[in-house]
């Protein structure tokens, strides 16, 4: 019993602490997609901000987290203004914030993509107003 009474106050305590890394950004059908700010690599050579996007996933037409989690890898293109992005790989967890056993990992692709939706426009903004 008291194993289980620290296990808990070890869980509940590092949860938070990996949790407040990361500084909510915005939320779609998908989830809620939060982004780390002390991750962001800026190339001002390029004009690029490279970030890792964290999603805590939804369970399917409802607002209420699933449990599992979604890390994107970005490249977004600041320079002269933000146009375009590059995703290059999706890692599914099984717990939220990126934790449990990687459930899927794939490279999507490395083309060049419009910023069209809310999503990408909110993230885009949030990102390139530092660099």
């Amino acid at each position: 019993m008291l194993c289980r009474v620290i296990a808990l106050l070890v869980f509940v305590i590092a949860l938070p602490a990996h949790a407040s890394d990361w500084v909510y950004v915005s939320d779609d059908v998908l989830g809620m997609h939060y982004i780390n700010p002390k991750k962001i690599q800026y190339k001002k050579r390029y004009g690029t901000a490279e970030f890792l996007l964290l999603t805590n996933l939804y369970i399917d037409g409802t607002k209420k987290l699933s449990g599992e989690s979604l890390i994107t890898q970005y490249i977004i293109y600041c320079n002269p203004e933000p146009k375009f992005f590059n995703r290059y790989r999706m890692t599914s967890y099984t717990k939220l914030w990126g934790k449990g056993k990687v459930d899927d990992s794939f490279v999507v692709g490395t083309g060049s993509w419009r910023i069209e939706d809310g999503k990408e426009v909110e993230i885009s903004e949030f990102i390139c107003k530092d660099r």
